[in-house]
């Protein structure tokens, strides 16, 4: 039997994506005008300026879980010094349009700044202090705080999903692919031109190859990297970890085995939660193997989720399990005012609550906790407008 059931396990995203305007115009070069001319102007035709492409995804809350949405031109100086706690400069902040395409589908432009204001990293480890180049990756944002642009609570470090580059997880993250984008003040500097003998980026035993000024394009899957010019660049972000791993065309058994092996390994907090993996497996394996239909299987994968106490792991709403298991519903949908008492803010058409005549902004008498353990519906914080 085919299992129909996904379940989406999604540990604290992160992630995460933003990004960032700024008018470009290609390099120029003005000539001496002779005496009585117009001066004659000379543009570099090879020289990057526009950065387009899309953005595929998968995840159901991909949408859902961002505010305010932008593409960034991400300053890697995290990733550089391997700080997760780096804070992206807000001068150094270059943003641009993100648009829905279609369903699993966003488009992105971003202009690239005349001049990046960005951190300047000497990665060429020959011991010279040299002024060093700037490295971007282009990376999908969202601005949940403040203002319009990233701030510590949005996020730091660097992107592992919805960017330009692939990372590894099993690596910390550690940059394995893609594309980058980096600026040089002049042609006296130097950038990486493979991954070397560690396998990472930015560490001492890179082959290094001087690298022309302005902006150039770099491409990680080519051996050695290929480092080019030219105007305009499409990419295909990166979904990375987020992406939904579809176990759909198996039987129930083989499904949650290829999912419980996954998370039990990759999920990072292990020690922090507690978690015994193998008693969790004895207590839902019998579950799995003795399950009929995809209600069967559903119960098991929920009850599975319930033995992860984090708010980030979950499991897609199943009419036909919770009506029955709760018994009913009233038909209304309530919010909680900052004073404690709730509110009617819906009441669902030919429910039970509209057959009562009950009617938006009515005010149950009974505690908030009452309706919640009685009608399973969730209420809401959300401050009083009275």
């Amino acid at each position: 039997m085919k299992s129909l059931v996904r379940l989406f396990l999604t540990p604290v995203c992160i992630a995460i994506i933003i990004a960032a305007c700024g008018a470009q115009t290609p390099a120029q070069t003005e000539e001496a005008p002779s005496s009585g001319s117009t001066p004659s102007i000379q543009t570099d035709t090879n020289e990057p300026v526009l950065v387009t492409g899309t953005i595929p995804f998968t995840s159901p809350f991909f949408l859902a879980g961002n505010s305010e949405p932008f593409i960034l031109l991400e300053d890697e100086a995290g990733f550089i010094d391997r700080n997760r706690e780096f804070i992206f400069p807000l001068t150094g902040q270059a943003i641009g349009p993100v648009d829905l395409v279609q369903d699993g589908l966003l488009s992105f432009s971003l202009p690239l700044p005349s001049m990046p204001q960005a951190t300047l990293s000497d990665v060429d480890h020959d011991r010279q202090e040299e002024h060093g180049v700037m490295i971007f990756v282009v990376a999908y944002w969202s601005n949940t705080w403040g203002g319009p642009f990233l701030e510590e609570r949005d996020g730091t470090g660097w992107s592992n999903a919805y960017a330009s580059t692939t990372t590894d997880p099993n690596r910390e993250d550690e940059i394995d692919g893609g594309t980058m984008v980096i600026w040089a003040p002049d042609d006296k500097q130097s950038f990486p031109s493979g991954f070397g003998e560690d396998d990472k980026l930015f560490t001492g035993d890179d082959p290094i190859t001087n690298v022309p000024a302005g902006y150039s394009f770099v491409d990680l899957d080519s051996d050695p990297f290929r480092i080019y010019k030219q105007p305009t660049l499409e990419l295909v972000l990166n979904e990375g970890a987020s992406a939904i791993n579809d176990f759909s065309n198996m039987n129930y058994v083989d499904a949650f085995e290829t999912m419980f092996t996954k998370v039990s390994t990759e999920y990072p907090f292990t020690e922090l939660k507690g978690l015994d993996w193998d008693a969790i497996h004895a207590q839902i394996a019998p579950k799995v193997a003795s399950a009929t239909n995809d209600d069967d299987f559903y119960v098991a994968l929920r009850d599975f989720t319930y033995l992860i106490p984090d708010a980030h792991v979950g499991i897609s709403f199943n009419p036909n399990v919770f009506w029955p298991e709760i018994g009913g519903e009233f038909g209304l949908i309530l919010d909680q005012l900052d004073d404690g008492n709730v509110v009617v803010t819906q009441v669902l058409p030919g429910s039970p609550a509209e057959q009562a005549g009950i009617e938006r902004g009515a005010m149950p008498s009974r505690p908030a906790g009452y309706w919640m353990r009685t009608t399973g519906i969730a209420v809401c914080h959300r401050p009083s407008r009275s």
